[in-house]
């Protein structure tokens, strides 16, 4: 009889403890790194400072054109005009796109706009940097002109 006591006293607790503090969630702190999101289904993360100053609007279709079916998580607190941007794009490429609000204060270092699959990616490289390195053309070296078959031999073609 002791035993059923307490299992009913547990009960009785777990539920005062989510009626306080609502039901427990898995990674509280990753989805609100990644707006609403797990790491692992997150392809593209930009921090509200490199939308502002870098301009990351090709990188974002980019990834959008190679990842396509997946949804764009923009921060509610992001400027209207960077909005508009960001869904003129979104409805070009027809990507759903969700708008999050953020708890607490915004700063630079805030996540701005998250792209991420509805299962997991495990992509490694999810920042905004990683994929810039990936398509910033590299200067390509002009192939060595030929030598003519006399220059071999110190005689020059004049």
């Amino acid at each position: 009889m002791k035993g059923v006591f307490l299992m009913a006293e547990k009960d009785v607790q777990d539920y005062l403890e989510k009626g306080l503090y609502g039901a427990p969630q898995l990674k509280p702190e990753e989805k609100k790194k990644f707006l609403g999101n797990f790491r692992e289904r997150v392809i593209l993360v930009i921090t509200m400072k490199e939308m502002m100053e870098k301009n990351p609007l090709d990188t974002v279709k980019n990834v959008i054109e190679k990842y396509p079916d997946h949804q764009l998580y923009l921060n509610g607190d992001l400027d209207g005009a960077l909005q508009a941007e960001y869904l003129k794009v979104a409805k070009q490429l027809n990507c759903p796109f969700r708008f999050v609000t953020t708890q607490g204060s915004t700063t630079e270092e805030t996540t701005g706009l998250v792209y991420a699959a509805s299962y997991a990616m495990h992509l490694e490289n999810i920042q905004l940097a990683d994929y810039q390195e990936l398509t910033t053309p590299t200067e390509e070296t002009p192939p060595p002109k030929k030598q003519s078959f006399w220059s071999k031999f110190g005689l020059s073609k004049k």
